[in-house]
């Protein structure tokens, strides 16, 4: 029997390697393909820019996808431009945003998120230490996680594995986390989704996935222990559920 086909995406900073063990776990039940973001990972040489991300996105998920279409999964910033490729993307037949809001900023309809100003430290720090930056961003990453210790030490041994990312990369992904605003698009996503949060998740708060997936008519699931990486914590689970949900797109 055909496996069905899977893309993931990974979030800002990282690179497609970070999804190596749950990749593996995955290639079981699915046909898999992991995708470095421009300026990230083996792409580091280019630049960062949101219409000619989504571009080639775009273009790899419809390279890789069957007659079938597959299902795109994208992981925090990966999360949001997976969000975008699903509006304008036929191949794309089911989403699942792993950890991953379609607001990354708290505003006053939109209390359940980071304050801006965590942001803008991130990216004036990046122009004099911008490693420290992505040491810091890690340790946000698995802050609360019932394995908080183990998962940080495992980050940072794999971040840089396929090559340091573009500076300037790093900090046009932050300007799309800090002005990308998809809530008004969310009814407009007609294919099945799915939302994976991290019950202790200090990036991308439940409860902002949990409403962002009721906008969409989406499947909320949340995870007990786990923080904004939950791949790492909670892959079996996540692998359950991603397969529950495959089995409804592709049945």
């Amino acid at each position: 029997m055909k496996k069905p086909k899977l893309v993931l995406v990974h979030g800002w900073a990282m690179h497609a390697g970070i999804f190596d063990a749950f990749k593996e776990d995955l290639s079981a039940h699915f046909e898999v393909h992991a995708l470095d973001l421009p300026g990230h990972g083996e792409l580091n040489q280019l630049n960062f820019a949101l219409d000619s991300c989504l571009a080639y996105l775009q273009d790899r998920v419809e390279s890789f996808a069957s007659a079938d279409g597959c299902i795109l999964a994208g992981w925090s910033l990966g999360g949001t431009l997976a969000m975008q490729l699903a509006l304008r993307c036929e191949a794309i037949k089911g989403l699942i945003a792993i950890a991953a809001v379609p607001q990354f900023l708290r505003s006053d309809d939109w209390p359940h998120a980071v304050q801006a100003a965590m942001l803008d430290k991130l990216g004036s720090d990046l122009k004099t230490d911008w490693e420290r930056v992505v040491e810091r961003f890690l340790a946000l990453e698995v802050f609360g996680s019932a394995n908080e210790k183990a998962e940080l030490r495992w980050l940072k041994e794999r971040v840089f594995a396929r090559g340091k990312p573009n500076v300037d990369a790093l900090q046009n992904a932050l300007d799309v986390l800090r002005n990308v605003n998809l809530r008004m698009h969310l009814t407009e996503i007609t294919v099945p989704n799915l939302w994976i949060a991290g019950a202790r998740d200090r990036l991308c708060f439940p409860f902002a996935m949990q409403s962002a997936a009721q906008l969409s008519k989406g499947q909320y699931v949340e995870l007990t222990g786990a923080a904004h990486a939950p791949f790492l914590s909670h892959a079996q689970i996540m692998i359950e559920h991603m397969l529950s949900f495959s089995a409804r797109v592709f049945r």
